[in-house]
């Protein structure tokens, strides 16, 4: 004879059951579905960017370049074209950089020596290519040095990986 708890254990067991296939399935059909969703490096949004005013000037689009690792040996790796990030608004010119507004487009091309913890946090060491600017080269450093590689350190590249990673900044357009 069966008891209420013997029951009980097996309608538990039944719901439990259902509810981890559905969720097994969610899963399953969010990361076929949604493939454009994986980045090879993020921005981390609640970075703070000291002497950066958010409030004035233009908005401004950032994209970083395919980055050059630095292998144990010596040798640099070119990462292939498709690896790079672009985000789009992120931040305002900061009042102190009217020299980058003169420019029109804003348009400005520099590269940051990273180094990457065995985290996949990035740290700026230096500058590896000047955009010209002072204010330009403060921003892109600051930038760079707030990005996570998802891809880095690997067994290729063992931390702390020594990389240059270009940045562009480009005036926004309204879309």
């Amino acid at each position: 004879m069966k008891s209420r708890a013997d029951e009980l254990r097996k309608q538990h067991r039944t719901v439990l059951a259902w509810a981890l296939a559905a969720a097994a399935a969610l899963h399953v059909g969010f990361f076929l579905l949604l493939p454009g969703l994986r980045t090879e490096a993020t921005w981390n949004a609640n970075a703070h960017l000291e002497g950066v005013d958010a409030t004035g000037g233009d908005p401004v689009d950032v994209r970083f370049g395919p980055p050059a690792i630095t292998a144990s040996d010596g040798a640099v790796v070119q990462e292939p074209p498709e690896r790079r990030l672009q985000i789009v608004r992120l931040m305002r010119l900061p009042a102190n950089c009217d020299v980058l507004r003169r420019l029109g487009s804003i348009l400005v091309r520099g590269s940051v020596r990273l180094r990457v913890d065995p985290g996949g946090y990035a740290k700026g060491v230096g500058l590896a290519e000047s955009t010209g600017h002072t204010c330009a080269d403060q921003m892109i450093m600051r930038l760079a040095g707030d990005l996570q590689y998802h891809w880095l350190p690997n067994e290729r590249f063992p931390a702390p990986v020594e990389l240059v990673q270009p940045v562009t900044l480009i005036e926004a357009v309204d879309q």
